[in-house]
């Protein structure tokens, strides 16, 4: 098939007044494409944030991609490049307007001044001392018992830069849903502060808002383990952590973090996945009842309300993980079963929607986990 990129709307930016860019192309390939963008002579982060298809028999899709540069440090274009792979499918030499450059510097203050909070809050997370840090050029220095703490950014770093360099391709995105940006803002409208745990790539920015996670995407400011969080006690008004715990070694030392750094009075506002396939970012390890969650957390933390997840979106979920994970010629015959094919007993064991599963879809979605240990000699 021929491959065809076209640009919509010219080489501009879609939304130049945003805090971010957004560039929308039309493309026709089989599979997304991989996108580099470079400002000045510094490769910038970015990700794929819809991927729509238009004519699914002709390949053809539509997609925006977003990303997080400061324009001001060299010049206000950039080189966007389009990849199938590592063949070149287009270049676009992309103009970016006085309001995103505006809009980036105001940016800039918002995070110094988070940064600036952050550190007069600071808990060392190797003795617990709460004091403002000494800071000497690349170094964050525990007053008390001399624990250096190495910075790359403009985050503040508790996690060596060498334990999870760069960022990782299966990129964590989760956006504020309109009812919990309302609840945020009012927060900030009453002077409060809010910390983001396991943020991820975010495309707005909110001062504020402190957002946290082990990698140092745009709009981090605080890169460290939630199990130990380098803030001191009572900092915060409302915590929010989207999908998150599943991921934790130690989700309940989390919890006892999360609590401590609440405000009496304070809100946590948590979703856990429970019937949902293994995922990285970089590792899963526990989903959760409501038992399980509320189990993180101590009788201070008092649950107001609830609501779930609908199953029929689980369902949808387990049956894609599952047909991806079947060879093409098989995948018709699982999309043409009918439910009761799947609740009759004795199960259908025998087809090839059952032998043909690849052992990766297996260890995605099991029914369960059976192992054996053997305890070391030494």
């Amino acid at each position: 098939m021929t491959q065809e990129v076209l640009i919509l709307g010219g080489a501009e930016p879609l939304r130049p007044t945003e805090p971010l860019t957004v560039f929308r192309f039309r493309i026709r390939l089989q599979s997304q494409p991989r996108i580099s963008i470079v400002v000045g002579d510094e490769k910038c982060y970015g990700k794929i944030a819809r991927w729509l298809a238009l004519d699914k028999v002709n390949s053809t899709y539509v997609f925006d991609y977003v990303t997080v540069a400061d324009f001001s440090k060299s010049s206000s274009s950039a080189l966007l490049s389009i990849y199938n792979g590592d063949e070149l499918l287009a270049e676009f030499d992309c103009d970016v307007g006085n309001d995103l450059l505006s809009t980036i510097a105001s940016i800039r203050d918002g995070r110094a001044a988070n940064r600036e909070w952050l550190l007069s809050r600071f808990r060392c997370t190797n003795c617990s001392h709460e004091a403002p840090v000494v800071e000497n050029a690349s170094i964050l220095e525990c007053s008390k018992c001399g624990t250096e703490f190495r910075q790359t950014g403009p985050s503040v770093r508790t996690v060596a830069p060498d334990l999870f360099p760069g960022t990782p391709e299966n990129v964590s995105w989760h956006e504020y849903t309109s009812g919990l940006e309302g609840r945020i803002d009012q927060v900030l409208r009453s002077g409060g502060t809010v910390l983001d745990v396991g943020c991820g790539f975010k495309t707005k920015f909110k001062r504020g808002v402190v957002g946290l996670d082990i990698f140092e995407y745009p709009y981090v400011d605080l890169v460290a383990f939630a199990e130990n969080l380098p803030v001191a006690n009572d900092s915060f008004d409302l915590v929010v952590s989207l999908s998150v715990f599943e991921h934790l070694r130690n989700p309940q030392a989390a919890g006892a973090e999360i609590e401590r750094v609440l405000k009496p009075g304070g809100q946590l506002y948590s979703i856990v996945p429970f019937v949902f396939p293994l995922h990285g970012h970089p590792s899963h390890y526990y989903n959760m009842t409501l038992e399980g969650v509320k189990n993180l957390f101590s009788d201070q933390m008092a649950l107001e309300r609830v609501s779930y997840g609908h199953p029929i979106k689980a369902i949808k979920d387990l049956c894609v993980r599952y047909m991806q994970g079947l060879p093409e010629n098989v995948r018709p015959d699982f999309g043409n079963m009918r439910i009761a094919d799947l609740v009759e007993n004795p199960l259908p064991l025998d087809r090839e929607v059952v032998t043909e599963l690849s052992t990766k879809t297996i260890e995605q979605i099991p029914r369960g986990t059976r192992c054996w240990f053997r305890k070391r000699t030494q």
